[in-house]
């Protein structure tokens, strides 16, 4: 799918994440974010991949089906699978990817961040299952 963040808002600016392998609060949403809902099997395999065609981009995977303030909060302190997972980030036509086996079924959020506020563009987001 494509996207842009050029007419998203940024929802929640004061919530930091933890960046997985790293203890402390590294990153925050505080860039207009654009999220989608996501159906999940347990125990299968998944592949997100984001393409940021000319901006600065973090990619998030949130394991709580709510889009709210504190549902995304409790996913983002975790910094876990379970929880909010932070790919990385990727700019200017670069790539970066995450694979992940889910541990229960449901809807989860996957979200693209810019990298501030004030910065915008468009992107190429990529979910897919891994046989």
């Amino acid at each position: 799918m494509t996207g842009d963040t050029a007419l998203a808002s940024d929802e929640h600016p004061t919530l930091q994440c933890k960046t997985v392998g790293n203890a402390g609060l590294t990153t925050s949403l505080d860039g207009p974010q654009l999220y989608y809902s996501w159906s999940v099997t347990k125990d299968q395999w998944y592949k997100l991949t984001l393409s940021p065609a000319d901006i600065y981009l973090y990619l998030y995977f949130f394991s709580s089906g709510a889009c709210t303030a504190s549902a995304i909060g409790a996913d983002c302190q975790s910094g876990g699978v379970s929880g909010a997972v932070t790919a990385g980030a990727a700019s200017f036509g670069s790539t970066v990817s995450m694979s992940f086996t889910p541990t229960t079924a449901g809807t989860y959020r996957i979200a693209v961040d810019s990298f501030e506020a004030g910065s915008f563009g468009g992107f190429k987001l990529r979910a897919e299952e891994v046989p």
